[in-house]
């Protein structure tokens, strides 16, 4: 709220005086830091992480294949995983990929503003940077489908655009752990998120404020959820939204978002009353298995020392979300709006998230900056139902 009255006297509307407002978020968000780490140290939630069973990994995987990167020593390697065994692969080293890296988002950038020869420079930049972290994997490349563990500075990457990998099922996993489900959130999470019949499944729709597409996607939504719980306006409020939060085993939170690189844990997304930041994501009871966050910027994540990673994204998963939908960059909303329409009617069919992801981006008519923009991060779940 303090956010909001800062910008509000900020544009001049009146209330504190923008300074004020400022030094008393910066204040209040600082007590906030101090109590999670406290929280964090009496509850022990630093406790080790748990090892990795190979075997069970190469199991799990049945026709998929992982790709784990890694950098060392300035070169980027990659470790394929599949049924048969591990195979590494040196691909090069790491500036020239990042270089590519970075190209590609600024011609994505370019093709959302529709400029002059946008989609040329974008097909070559993703041709290019294809050509040094996808190709190379032939294995890979086979496989039916793939889970991507990104290193550092591949973190980010709109995997989907690039063209080994359009319209196949991809899911990005912070760690190979994580997309097991062995990593240190599973084993402390006292209650694990059963399974819903698809009678039964429990879906909540919730659009936010200043985002003129919004409420428009959660109608056209509702018509393939009519037993959804909806808060829109007034109703979507931060209480409100946690709460349905809780109650669902899929939600969808089409939003302003807005990430905090200065502080990554304030990452936000607007609602009603305010912004809803990672903290506040923190303190739910019991999540939905799938959460889709139509909002800018909602995939990104700030990447610290050891790969650790933050971020409205990584809290999710934390706390045992099975497969988050969200986008790496801002794309408009006439070109989000029937992307996601055609990414639920997937779910709601049945499909995974990142079959259902992978289903959307190679369907007719689907904007490419959109398609691009969204991935599947997590251990993937089944679909809307489970």
């Amino acid at each position: 709220r303090l956010r909001a009255q800062q910008r509000q006297a900020s544009l001049g509307g009146g209330g504190s005086p923008a300074g004020m407002a400022e030094a008393q978020a910066e204040a209040l968000e600082e007590a906030v830091r101090r109590r999670t780490r406290l929280a964090r140290d009496v509850f022990g939630a630093g406790a080790g992480a748990h090892s990795l069973d190979g075997r069970a990994l190469r199991g799990a995987l049945g026709a998929r294949a992982l790709v784990e990167y890694v950098t060392h020593e300035g070169q980027l390697h990659a470790l394929v995983v599949t049924g048969r065994g591990v195979r590494h692969v040196e691909l090069g080293p790491a500036k020239a990929v990042a270089k590519e890296k970075e190209h590609l988002l600024f011609a994505l950038r370019r093709l959302v503003l529709a400029r002059p020869g946008a989609g040329e420079h974008f097909a070559r930049s993703a041709a290019l940077l294809d050509g040094l972290i996808i190709r190379p994997l032939a294995v890979a490349v086979a496989a039916s489908s793939l889970v991507v563990v990104p290193t550092g500075l591949l973190h980010g990457v709109p995997w989907s655009c690039l063209p080994s990998l359009a319209g196949r099922d991809t899911t990005v996993a912070p760690s190979a752990a994580i997309w097991l489900g062995r990593d240190r959130a599973a084993f402390e999470t006292p209650a694990p998120v059963p399974q819903t019949p698809a009678s039964r499944a429990r879906v909540a729709l919730v659009a936010g404020p200043q985002l003129p597409g919004a409420e428009v996607e959660v109608g056209q939504l509702r018509r393939l959820y009519p037993d959804a719980e909806v808060l829109t306006g007034p109703a979507a409020t931060c209480a409100n939204v946690l709460v349905a939060m809780e109650r669902a085993d899929l939600v969808h939170l089409a939003a302003d978002g807005h990430f905090r690189a200065d502080s990554p844990q304030f990452t936000s997304l607007l609602l009603a009353d305010g912004q809803l930041t990672v903290y506040d994501l923190e303190r739910v009871q019991r999540v939905p298995r799938i959460a889709v966050l139509s909002a800018c910027d909602a995939a990104v994540l700030d990447v610290r020392p050891g790969d650790e990673l933050l971020g409205a994204a990584a809290a999710l998963l934390g706390l045992g979300v099975r497969s988050v939908v969200a986008p790496v960059f801002t794309v408009p909303d006439e070109g989000t709006t029937p992307f996601m329409v055609a990414f639920h009617e997937r779910l709601a069919a049945g499909a995974s998230p990142s079959a259902a992801l992978a289903g959307a981006c190679s369907g007719p008519d689907q904007g490419t900056a959109a398609a691009a923009a969204f991935l599947c991060i997590g251990r993937d779940a089944g679909g809307a139902a489970g």
